[in-house]
């Protein structure tokens, strides 16, 4: 049996048009191993970028500061 890892997320019409700004679910199975791993942590990497892209915006500095202080401190 083959376990899976589901990754969900919904994105801003502010970065997005059409189709895209519906959310979209992205499955990485457990036996992808290395490569699920990978696949993982570049969609986090995306996705983040693009939250702080918008934050950077809509002008809301406060949030990339903390954002930014936060990624700081977990690497």
């Amino acid at each position: 049996m083959t376990s899976t890892h589901t990754h969900t997320c919904s994105h801003t019409p502010l970065l997005y048009s059409g189709s895209d700004a519906l959310p979209h679910t992205e499955v990485i199975s457990a036996s992808e191993g290395e490569a699920g791993a990978a696949k993982t942590v570049k969609l986090v990497t995306q996705h983040l970028r693009e939250y702080m892209l918008s934050l950077y915006q809509q002008r809301k500095t406060l949030e990339l500061r903390v954002l930014g202080r936060l990624l700081q401190i977990s690497t």
